[in-house]
C-alpha cells in the first residue's frame, strides 16, 4: 500500500470503523441500521473512546452519545438464572459445546468484545426463560464467556481443589420485553461441596452474580446492532453493553475469580435465556459473528472449534456455515479478531475467508486561493482494489479534524474522489483511515486497516 501525506500539518487522526453488509445472500433481506452509515463511524469512535474512559468507581453506570461522562445509576439485583456450562453438543446448533472461540496466541487477555458486523433477515426470536415453558418472544442473551481455568482463588475450599475450575460470563439478558439487565456471572465448576456464602448451587457447581444495571428492553431485530465487551485488569472486571440509540451501560466489580491472571480465550454469541435454553430466530436469519481480543499484540487469534470449543450450555437455532465444514477467519491488526457466519437460511451459501490484498491508494491536491477568500479547496482521490472476484468494498472517508465526510460501498477497482472547501488555517487532512470491509459472493467479509492520505 502506498501512503502519501499532504504537505500540510495535520492534527489528531480519528480512527473510524465502518460496517459492511453481505448483500448477496439468497432469500434474505438487508437489515436496517438505527444510525445512518454516514454518521456511524463517528459514533463508533465515540463508543471506543468511552470504553477506554475508566468508570469513576465500582458500580453501575451509563453514558449516552455525545456525552463523555459516565453517569452513576442505581444497581439492581440480577435475576437468579444460571447460564450453565456446556453439557454435551447439539449437532449443528450453535452453542452447547459447538461454537468458535478466539484464543490468544500469546499472553493473557485484558479485554474481549463481541459484535455482529453484518446480518440479513433477522426479524424475530423466541425462547424459554431458564429453559421453562412457555415460549416467549424476545427472550435471549448475549454472552461473552471465558474459558474454564484452574486455580481460581475460591477453588481452594472446594471438595477437591485440583478439580475445581473458574468460569466467567459477561452478560446481556432480555426476557420477553421485561427490563433487560447487564451483569457478570461467576462460576466455580466441580466445587462439589457446600457453596461459599452468597453463591447459588447448580448441580456440583456454584454461581455468583454481580450487581446488574437495568437497560431499556431490546427486540431481537436489534441484535445485529448490539455490542458486548468484557474487561479484566487491575483486580477489576467490567462489562459494557452498547445498545441501539448510542447508549452504553456498564457494571464494574472487584475481581472474584482473578480472571486477568488466567484469561486466554473468549466465546461470544447470542444464546437462549439460561438453564441450557435455545434462542430460536425466524427462518431466513443470518448473522456474522466477530469476537475481538486484546492481549497487547496485533497477532491474529486462533479459531478454536467448533466441536468441543464453546463453554456455554445455551444455544441458538442457527448453523455454522458451511454446515459440512464451518469456516472461521482470523484477522490481526489494530483489533485482532475472528469472524464467522451462522444462518438458518435454506440452502445457505458456502463461505470462505476472503483474500486480504485489497488496498486504497490515495492522493490529495490542495489549492490555496488568495488570502482574501479565506479558504482552501481540497481534492482527494483514491482507487480501491481487491483481488477477490466480484468483491465490493465499504469505506469511510474522513478528515483529521474528526469529520466523517463520506461513506459508501463500491466495486473493486473504482476510483473515488471528493472535493471540499476548508477555512484557511483549519489544517484538516483527508483520507481513508480505519477499517475497510470487502465482500464477495460466498466469502466471509474481510477487514483491513487502511491508510490512504
Amino acid at each position: 500500500m502506498k501512503v502519501r501525506f499532504a504537505p500540510r500539518k495535520f492534527v489528531a487522526i480519528l480512527c473510524l470503523l465502518a460496517f459492511a453488509y453481505f448483500t448477496q445472500l439468497a432469500d434474505a433481506q438487508q437489515s436496517q441500521q438505527s444510525t445512518p452509515q454516514s454518521d456511524h463511524a463517528v459514533r463508533e469512535a465515540w463508543r471506543r473512546s468511552m470504553k477506554k474512559t475508566p468508570l469513576p468507581k465500582h458500580g453501575c453506570f451509563t453514558v449516552k452519545y455525545p456525552s463523555t461522562q459516565w453517569q452513576e445509576q442505581p444497581c439492581t439485583k440480577a435475576p437468579n438464572i444460571p447460564y450453565v456450562p456446556q453439557a454435551g453438543s447439539i449437532p449443528q446448533s450453535v452453542g452447547a459445546h459447538y461454537d468458535f472461540v478466539a484464543e490468544a496466541t500469546a499472553g493473557l487477555l485484558s479485554e474481549a468484545e463481541g459484535s455482529f458486523p453484518a446480518s440479513n433477515g433477522v426479524i424475530s426470536e423466541s425462547g424459554y426463560r431458564n429453559n421453562y415453558p412457555p415460549d416467549n418472544p424476545n427472550t435471549f442473551t448475549l454472552q461473552l464467556n471465558s474459558e474454564y481455568f484452574y486455580n481460581a482463588p475460591p477453588c481452594a475450599d472446594a471438595a477437591i481443589p485440583s478439580q475445581c475450575q473458574g468460569w466467567e460470563q459477561f452478560l446481556f439478558q432480555e426476557s420477553d420485553g421485561g427490563n433487560a439487565k447487564v451483569y457478570i456471572q461467576n462460576w466455580l465448576l466441580n466445587y462439589a461441596t457446600l457453596c461459599p456464602a452468597g453463591w447459588e448451587p447448580y448441580l456440583a457447581n456454584c454461581y455468583l452474580n454481580s450487581p446488574a444495571v437495568s437497560v431499556p428492553s431490546q427486540q431481537a431485530v436489534n441484535v445485529p446492532s448490539m455490542t458486548l465487551t468484557g474487561e479484566a485488569a487491575n483486580a477489576t472486571e467490567t462489562v459494557i453493553f452498547s445498545a441501539p440509540g448510542d447508549t452504553l451501560s456498564a457494571v464494574s466489580q472487584n475481581t472474584v475469580l482473578s480472571l486477568e491472571q488466567h484469561w486466554t480465550a473468549a466465546e461470544f454469541n447470542v444464546f437462549g435465556d439460561g438453564g441450557g435454553s435455545e434462542a430460536n430466530f425466524n427462518s431466513g436469519s443470518t448473522l456474522f459473528v466477530q469476537t475481538s481480543v486484546t492481549n497487547g499484540t496485533t497477532n491474529a487469534p486462533v479459531c478454536l472449534g467448533p466441536q468441543g470449543a464453546g463453554t456455554t450450555g445455551e444455544s441458538n437455532n442457527l448453523n455454522l456455515i458451511p454446515q459440512s465444514a464451518p469456516v472461521c477467519c482470523p484477522y490481526g491488526g489494530t483489533y485482532p479478531s475472528i469472524l464467522f457466519m451462522e444462518s438458518n437460511v435454506t440452502n445457505a451459501p458456502t463461505a470462505a475467508c476472503g483474500a486480504l490484498p485489497y488496498s486504497a491508494n490515495g492522493s490529495m491536491t490542495t489549492i490555496t486561493h488568495p488570502i482574501i477568500l479565506g479558504e482552501i479547496r481540497v481534492l482527494y482521490s483514491a482507487t480501491l482494489e481487491d483481488s477477490t472476484p466480484g468483491a465490493s468494498i465499504t469505506y469511510q472517508l474522513f478528515d483529521s479534524c474528526g469529520n466523517s465526510v463520506e461513506s459508501s460501498t463500491v466495486s473493486a477497482g473504482t476510483m473515488i474522489s471528493y472535493l471540499d472547501t476548508e477555512i484557511n488555517g483549519e489544517s484538516c487532512t483527508y483520507g481513508i483511515r480505519g477499517t475497510m470491509y470487502a465482500t464477495a459472493p460466498g466469502y466471509v467479509p474481510t477487514a483491513k486497516t487502511a491508510i490512504a492520505f
